[in-house]
Order: structure tokens, then C-alpha cells, then sequence
């Protein structure tokens, strides 16, 4: 055994100086190196935090990637003309030769569809442009009715004077959110509170949700200063969808059953669950099956049709993810019912793709809301469908496989009308409103495991190297009366 100090003076005829800082760990807990950091150098361009990106970090990102599609087409050519593929030996000794030229290809745009408001507002229908429009002088279509409400400040930032935004709030200590929020609770039957904050969004999220059943909307007071109408607009959309309790036809809300899974694991555990109990014994269970049962509460009806949208699959897990989901679907409804076999369709919804679709005309504008691509580079199940317009950058397309027997066109309008159907905005999104709404009702399941978890540490990308072995707990229970909404938006 060996200092470090003397390992470098004889190996490496160096001497150590600073011998009061540590060394750095670059090994690992089984087999750890150690190396002085005056002897170590830091590349270049490597994240050095995981955690949130500030304001000015976010803008800086989104200035440096969001480029007109005129330049983006540019640096793709620049890109390929530079590696000059055709010349590597690779290339050649497998026959191939690489195209300098984008591909042609014919592409459809589908038409938005019609919305409806309520018939008492000055416009009972709407026909989206360029994937959006506007809320001035419509009514909802199923307006919610809060019954009892107060709005709370938990941040540092005074608010007096907002009362444009909603009503005047009034200020709470942030170290008694608890507390403030059960005092609350204590003094309404069915409270709906509105809050502002500033750091605490997560912690009064998990409170109002698993421990006093209040349904909450949390607010930025930089927000509620400012006063925008389309900041207002925004937040009434949001509101409005946590007090409408429907899962039918013509609302169009979903309800959320959110379920721990283990790290790493690609394939939904807890679609379909069976235990044996000491008296009881085979009880079924799982998220599908309690959809089922919800659905048929509240209508009286099952299912005849189920559309799946899935998300977050690569495309060698597909023949696996499809055998297992599927048959847990299949088994919930049987067990829900013997005999009941409804139709079901499995969609795999992928965001994370390399293609990109250029207007033919080279113009600096996107492909418009609607296109479809579902020839040429796509499998027969597959397609392409850019469903929003971009603001900023490249629209990205959205791939699509259909495992079932939909038509092209089918399939294709029902993707594209759901993508208008968005509650929380007033255009159309870039993927199905399911799979949105259930990454925000995941974000939400987060927030729960995670006691006291903070925006930023919310937000944070990176996964620990010991994630794998970390055990599953389950999740708290959320309040009836918060269930029966999309508290999740």
C-alpha cells in the first residue's frame, strides 16, 4: 500500500502539491482509481449540472436550436456534402451510395376540424387556422363550477393589486404550506384553491392531492403582476378542466391512475395485476381494469372500442412491449367481464426521431399543421403526422404504428382531430392529448415518491447511478374527489 502522493513522486516523477484537496473519484464503489485533481483537466462543453436550466440558460438553448427550416435544410446539406459519405470505404464495400440531395417524397394535409363551444357565446364553432385560434367571445363548452374557492400567496413576492388576475390573495408563511392549506380545508366542504408560488409548487401539489382531497392551481406571481390576458386565458383553460368530472363523449377529459414502476423497466407492469388472498382469493386488479370499471360507473356502458397510445418505446422493443401490453389488456377485460373481448387498438406514439420535413418550395416556413407522410420512408403500419405549428425551429413529425386494422385515413384524422382537443390550450399540440396528459399525470406520480421535491430538482434529467437498485414503494393514494378530474393539468 501506497499513498497517492508517493505512487505519482515514483511512477511519474511528479510532485504533489496542494495536499490538502481531495482526490477525485473517477473509478467506482467496487473498484474506486483516485487522481490529484492538479493532475486532472476538464473537456470542454461537458453539462456540469443536472439540474433545471435558469431563464436565461433556457433562452440561450432555444435561440441557438430553434432555427428557421430554410437554415435547418441548409446545415443538413452542408452536413452531408462535408462528410462526403460516398468516398468512405464503408459505403463502398457494402454497394450503397449516398443521395447529396433531400428525398422527395408526396405528403397529404388533412383539414382541421371544426370545435364547438357553448351555443351561448358569440361563436358556437370555430375552424382552427394554422393549427390555432382564439377564446374571445366563446363559452365553454362544459363550464365548470367552483363552488368554494381562495386564493393563497406562498411566495416571497407581494401581489397586492393583482385582483385583475382573479381575486386578491392572501400572503402565507411558505414553511407552514400544510398547515395554511388544512386550516383551509377545515373551514369549506369542497374548497378548489387557487395558489401562487414561487418555489413550493410540488409540495402543495402533493398535499392538496393525496392529504385533503383540494383540487389546486398554482401560479407564477411574475404572472399575476404582469396581468396578460393571454396568461389569464390560459389559467381559466386549466381551472375549468379540473372541476369537469366526465370520462364520456363529448367532454373529452380523461381520468389518470398513476402507478410506481420499476426503474429501467419498459414494459407497464401494473396494466393488469392478479393476488391471491386468504379468503377472497384470485383478486384482479391494475390500471386497466379500473379504467373499465370507472367508465362503466359513469356510463353504464363498457367499452366497445379501446385506442391505446403508447409512448416512450424504441422501435426493437416494439414485438415485446405489443406481447405483454396487449395480453394484460386482454386479461383485464376478461376478468372485468368473461367473454368481453372489445376491439383494441395499439398505437406507438415516437417523439424522439431523426426525420425532418421541409416545404418543397424552400421557403423559411413549416409543413403545415395536418401533414401526413405515409409512403416512401415509412413501413405499411407507420406514418408520419406533423399535427401542430411551430413556433420556434422545425416541427417535428410524430411516428405512428398501427397494430390493428384502422384505415390509413382513419386512423390519421383521429390523430390529427385529437391533437385540437388539448384542454389546457387553445391550438393544436405536437402529440396526442392522451399520451400529453399522461406525462404530466407522471410528472405528478413523481412529485408524490419525492417528499418536499423542489421545481428545479423536479425537472432535473439526470438518473443516479444507483437507480437500478433502489426499491419501488408504492404510491400515495389520491382523494376521490381529486381522481373524478384532470387534476393533472
Amino acid at each position: 500500500m501506497v499513498s497517492v502522493v508517493e505512487y505519482f513522486k515514483n511512477i511519474y516523477r511528479i510532485p504533489l502539491h496542494y495536499l490538502f484537496l481531495p482526490a477525485i473519484q473517477v473509478g467506482n464503489d467496487t473498484k474506486p482509481v483516485y487522481l490529484p485533481m492538479k493532475l486532472c483537466k476538464i473537456i470542454e462543453g461537458q453539462r456540469h449540472d443536472l439540474k433545471r436550466l435558469n431563464e436565461k440558460e433556457v433562452a440561450a438553448l432555444l435561440k441557438a436550436n430553434c432555427q428557421p427550416p430554410n437554415v435547418n435544410e441548409g446545415d443538413s446539406n452542408r452536413m452531408v456534402a462535408r462528410n462526403n459519405y460516398n468516398n468512405k470505404m464503408i459505403v463502398n464495400e457494402f454497394g450503397l451510395q449516398v443521395s447529396a440531395e433531400l428525398t422527395s417524397i408526396d405528403a397529404r394535409v388533412f383539414p382541421p376540424p371544426t370545435l364547438q363551444y357553448h351555443g351561448t357565446g358569440h361563436e358556437a364553432l370555430v375552424n382552427p387556422k394554422m393549427g390555432q385560434w382564439c377564446l374571445f367571445k366563446k363559452k365553454m363548452f362544459k363550464g365548470g363550477k367552483v363552488e368554494s374557492w381562495t386564493c393563497i400567496n406562498f411566495s416571497q413576492i407581494k401581489t397586492e393589486g393583482a385582483s385583475v388576475f382573479l381575486l386578491e390573495a392572501f400572503a402565507s408563511d411558505p414553511n407552514d404550506i400544510e398547515e395554511e392549506l388544512t386550516e383551509i380545508y377545515s373551514r369549506s366542504s369542497s374548497p378548489t384553491s387557487v395558489v401562487n408560488y414561487y418555489f413550493a409548487r410540488w409540495t402543495i401539489k402533493r398535499i392538496c392531492e393525496t392529504k385533503l382531497g383540494i383540487v389546486s392551481q398554482c401560479c407564477q406571481p411574475r404572472k399575476v403582476l404582469q396581468g396578460l390576458m393571454q396568461h389569464l386565458k390560459s389559467v381559466v383553460l386549466k381551472i375549468n378542466v379540473k372541476v369537469v368530472a366526465s370520462i364520456d363523449w363529448p367532454e373529452v377529459t380523461y381520468r389518470a391512475v398513476v402507478s410506481a414502476q420499476p426503474p429501467r423497466k419498459e414494459i407497464i407492469q401494473n396494466l393488469y395485476t392478479v393476488t391471491k388472498a386468504p379468503i377472497k382469493g384470485l383478486v384482479h386488479g391494475g390500471m386497466i381494469r379500473e379504467l373499465l370499471m370507472e367508465f362503466n360507473r359513469s356510463t353504464n356502458h363498457k367499452p366497445k372500442r379501446i385506442i391505446f397510445y403508447r409512448d416512450g418505446i424504441g422501435e426493437g422493443q416494439f414485438a415485446q412491449v405489443l406481447l405483454f401490453e396487449m395480453d394484460a389488456i386482454r386479461k383485464a377485460c376478461e376478468s372485468f367481464e368473461e367473454n368481453y373481448r372489445p376491439l383494441v387498438t395499439f398505437v406507438v406514439v415516437q417523439k424522439r426521431h431523426h426525420t425532418s420535413l421541409f416545404p418543397a418550395d424552400g421557403t423559411i416556413h413549416n409543413i403545415l399543421p395536418g401533414t401526413v407522410v405515409d409512403n416512401m420512408i415509412c413501413h405499411p403500419t407507420q406514418f408520419y403526422l406533423c399535427s401542430h405549428a411551430a413556433t420556434k425551429g422545425v416541427s417535428r413529425p410524430k411516428h405512428y404504428h398501427d397494430e390493428n386494422n384502422f384505415t390509413a385515413d382513419g386512423l390519421q384524422t383521429l390523430a390529427n382531430n385529437l391533437c385540437y382537443t388539448s384542454a389546457r390550450y387553445t391550438r393544436s399540440v405536437s402529440i396526442v392529448p392522451p399520451v400529453y396528459y399522461a406525462h404530466l399525470a407522471a410528472n405528478r406520480g413523481r412529485c408524490y415518491m419525492e417528499d418536499d421535491m423542489s421545481d428545479t430538482a423536479s425537472t432535473s434529467g439526470g438518473r443516479g447511478s444507483r437507480e437500478r437498485d433502489v426499491e419501488v414503494r408504492p404510491l400515495p393514494g389520491i382523494k376521490e374527489n381529486v381522481q373524478a378530474v384532470m387534476f393533472y393539468c
